[in-house]
């Protein structure tokens, strides 16, 4: 009935959000976590009971919350897909939480140049919370082995407490950050991850934004083929202003670089080139740098073209 105190129906129709199970053994919603996906709305929640899921995941759009049963249960394995295991490509938001799987076996996405092979992340902001990420690899010219983070739009996604290990890539083998991404880095375990030939056996940074945060991560092990062994982070080119990035509160244990040039820095913890920096409380321990002659500078760290970055 319409009165002084009504309005009109406005044809809108809400619905709380909906719990997806997948199981391969039939029992759930959906028999695969791509099927689980595309039957969910936003803001609805995915949850894959334990098992191994032979399958690459696009979202697709959806901001869910994609939930497995725990880094040792719920496995994603992309080695017969060849391809990247999850793809967040497009435009996903905050609101999209990953938590609780295994990544492993993925190759890449081959139209982005084989980049991140157990995630890839593009034009997205997910949070990406306590995943384990193993044994993914690109190819020499790839970037972001276990993960890469990019896209021409400003995005903040979260990486926060997850273990990324034995991943490998031409350039960043744990990570790779690009273009206009902002990533906070949190709370992550990185170790035993390699670079064929490049730059950033633990992580490699190569933006044109502002914002980047990596704090309390633990980098053990990684080796670059090039610069940094733990860390690279770089601007890329000398006629953009440089970039600012905090990086703080990290341990860098026993990362090693080979730089590939006779001449220049090596940075076997951590390498930074035009980057306006604020690098504070961290502890670098037993990191080493070599290369081809006797211009290799940094065991720990090195720093080209730097001068307003604040080291603490």
């Amino acid at each position: 009935n319409m009165g002084p105190l009504s309005n009109p129906v406005s044809g809108l129709v809400f619905r709380d959000p909906k719990r997806w199970v997948v199981s391969k053994d039939g029992m759930g919603d959906a028999l695969t976590i791509q099927a689980g996906v595309d039957s969910a709305a936003a803001d609805d929640t995915v949850f894959v009971v334990p098992g191994v899921y032979e399958e690459s995941i696009t979202l697709r759009g959806r901001d869910v919350v994609l939930l497995g049963s725990g880094p040792g249960e719920t496995i994603v394995d992309a080695r017969l897909a060849d391809s990247s295991c999850l793809r967040i490509i497009s435009g996903e938001s905050r609101s999209t939480v990953v938590r609780g799987f295994t990544f492993t076996g993925g190759t890449g996405t081959h139209a982005s140049g084989y980049s991140g092979s157990g995630i890839l992340v593009f034009n997205a902001c997910p949070q990406i919370i306590g995943n384990r990420i193993t044994n993914n690899s690109a190819p020499a010219f790839g970037f972001g082995g276990g993960m890469y983070l990019g896209g021409t739009a400003a995005c903040t996604p979260l990486v926060q407490d997850n273990e990324i290990v034995s991943n490998s890539s031409g350039n960043g083998g744990g990570i790779a950050v690009s273009g206009m991404s902002k990533p906070e880095i949190r709370g992550n375990w990185i170790h035993n991850n390699s670079t064929t030939h490049g730059d950033g056996g633990g992580i490699w940074v190569n933006v044109a934004i502002d914002g980047i945060v990596m704090d309390n991560n633990l980098f053990q092990f990684n080796t670059a083929g090039d610069k940094g062994g733990g860390v690279v982070a770089s601007l890329g080119t000398d006629a953009l202003p440089s970039i600012q990035i905090t990086i703080s509160n990290n341990v860098f244990f026993r990362n090693t670089s080979n730089r590939s040039s006779a001449l220049g820095p090596s940075g076997g913890a951590l390498w930074m080139h035009r980057v306006d920096a604020w690098v504070h409380h961290n502890t670098f321990a037993f990191n080493q740098g070599f290369g081809s002659g006797d211009g290799t500078l940094g065991g720990g760290i090195a720093i080209t073209k730097c001068p307003t970055s604040i080291i603490e």
